[in-house]
């Protein structure tokens, strides 16, 4: 599949994820998704959009990543994520639709994003940026949740596993700069 094409789809994987958000989750949730989409695509432009890096080398921390991920998912689960978004935003937002997203859309996306980042596609190093941003920066907005339903900082749902995916795929990130760094000869 050529460039531009990918690309395409990759705006179109953005426009659905976020928008599936908006209307499943609310406002902050789609604010959160739009900033690790938006910046994986950044990320994936600046990287292996241009410079496609040997996948073996991304992929342990990507599948550990995505692990934890859905540890964490399930301390949301346990303790009614849901609730606290409702708590936080005033948008009523369902366990069902919780669940429709983090538990089973997300964890589908990032696993299709392995398969597809092993096949060595630009859609699969999308989904490799795009996984990697949201893992570092879109989950550290679990401690920002506090000040934003009371203003104290005090435990949200979510809150104790949050930063575990940050690990592997904060590897991950410097993995990928190191590999783009050496394959243009810098």
């Amino acid at each position: 599949m050529n460039k531009k094409i990918s690309l395409l789809i990759v705006l179109f994987i953005i426009a659905g994820f976020v928008g599936m958000a908006f209307v499943l989750l609310g406002k902050i949730p789609a604010v959160v998704f739009s900033v690790a989409s938006i910046g994986g695509f950044i990320f994936w432009l600046l990287t292996t959009y241009k410079t496609p890096i040997d996948t073996q080398k991304v992929i342990v921390p990507y599948l550990l990543a995505v692990v934890l991920f859905i540890i964490h998912v399930y301390e949301e689960y346990v303790t009614d994520f849901e609730v606290a978004m409702t708590d936080i935003t005033g948008f009523h937002m369902l366990e069902k639709n919780f669940l429709t997203v983090a538990a089973f859309v997300a964890p589908i996306l990032w696993i299709i994003g392995a398969i597809l980042l092993i096949k060595k596609t630009h859609i699969g190093y999308y989904f490799l940026s795009f996984f990697f941003i949201a893992m570092t920066m879109a989950e550290l907005a679990h401690f920002i949740f506090p000040f934003l339903e009371d203003g104290t900082f005090h435990y949200v749902s979510g809150m104790y596993t949050a930063a575990l995916p940050l690990i592997p795929a904060s590897y991950g990130i410097y993995i990928t700069l190191t590999e783009i760094k050496r394959l243009n000869g810098n």
